[in-house]
């Protein structure tokens, strides 16, 4: 079998959408405060990243040959692939580029999203929101603080770094994670921003910005007040609105809202804010990100705090979309081998 090395934990078909003609696109580095052009193969990868620990890695890929770190099916005499991660993330985004190229042809022509393309695009959204870097250090600081905390230790738990991958796994594969974040999605508001201006729009390694308009302890998916902004290009961005709160935009979902230069500084500032180390420009201008990482030093530390324990509401009114999303949870890859502040905006039907 043939082993990918470079693993990304933003998918490439993506990443182009951001690049020039030859496939190269700008970085600004949070740690080293510094730009660079690179080749999107480049971007937003690690080695090994989703790899689990097994008896056949090298000693290159940061790991012990301990034969009893392999992994088995309870009560089944079979190894799990160690690279089944990196496989079953590869086979969905064949899936995930039809459905973004589908969406950009609808933009394009000013139409309308149906049911099956948000159903689609919830699902992109919810792997993502799950497979990156900085949520693997999100699970490890739950790990190693916020039990010991909800349990009244005075100690804190040392996570064990080779497990990291399996533990993360297991997290991005629930499916019922995936499904109730997919119900919240669904049940939003869903609008295309147009970018107006000759800025472009910026993404990162953590692509999925949330913007928690309540203040914080509201920056969950399913918050209330929670904005969700997911650039597509450049130029366009997907929008999502806590239906509760913006209940007032109902009669505008399915439709295009203008973006001017506020808009998509605030857009560009939370891809800066929270992405986990690089942020990526069509453009070399990234000085404005470097202007974010000086007013804001703390979150170019990569051992910043990250745990807040952010929870969906109960009551959020997803029951109607439940049924619709089932069929549309990725199943885990072992089973697969075994079968700052509110702002005003202009809202306008284009």
């Amino acid at each position: 079998m043939s082993i990918t090395k470079n693993q990304h934990y933003v998918p490439q078909f993506y990443l182009k959408l951001f690049t020039n003609s030859r496939d190269q696109l700008y970085v600004f580095d949070k740690f080293n405060r510094r730009s660079y052009l690179t080749h999107v193969r480049n971007a937003a990868s690690e080695g090994y990243f989703y790899e689990f620990p097994h008896s056949g890695q090298s000693s290159s890929q940061n790991a012990r040959s301990d034969a009893d770190f392999e992994i088995t099916f309870k009560g089944l005499d079979e190894t799990i692939n160690p690279h089944i991660v990196e496989v079953t993330l590869s086979e969905l985004e064949g899936g995930y580029a039809k459905v973004f190229t589908g969406l950009l042809e609808t933009i394009e022509k000013r139409g309308q999203m149906d049911q099956e393309q948000r159903i689609a695009l919830a699902h992109f959204i919810t792997i993502q929101l799950l497979r990156t870097p900085e949520t693997r250090r999100t699970i490890a600081e739950l790990v190693e603080k916020g039990i010991p905390e909800a349990l009244g230790f005075d100690k804190t738990i040392e996570f064990n770094p080779r497990h990291m991958p399996i533990e993360h796994a297991l997290h991005m594969f629930n499916p019922a994670t995936q499904r109730r974040m997919m119900e919240v999605l669904v049940s939003h508001i869903w609008m295309i921003g147009i970018n107006e201006t000759d800025l472009p729009l910026y993404t990162s390694d953590e692509p999925v910005a949330k913007d928690a308009h309540r203040g914080p302890g509201y920056g969950g998916i399913g918050s209330l007040g929670i904005e969700i902004i997911l650039p597509l290009t450049p130029k366009y961005a997907l929008i999502l609105y806590d239906s509760r709160d913006y209940h007032l935009l109902t009669n505008l979902d399915g439709t295009y809202t203008s973006l001017d230069k506020d808009n998509i500084l605030h857009y560009n500032s939370l891809q800066v804010l929270q992405s986990y180390r690089h942020v990526y420009c069509s453009s070399g201008d990234l000085a404005f990100a470097a202007e974010v990482c000086a007013e804001n030093p703390e979150i170019c530390e990569p051992e910043r705090t990250r745990l807040n324990m952010q929870v969906f509401s109960s009551s959020h009114p997803r029951a109607e979309v439940r049924d619709k999303v089932h069929g549309h949870i990725a199943s885990s890859p072992t089973d697969k081998q075994n079968s700052k502040k509110s702002r005003k905006k202009r809202f306008s039907k284009r």
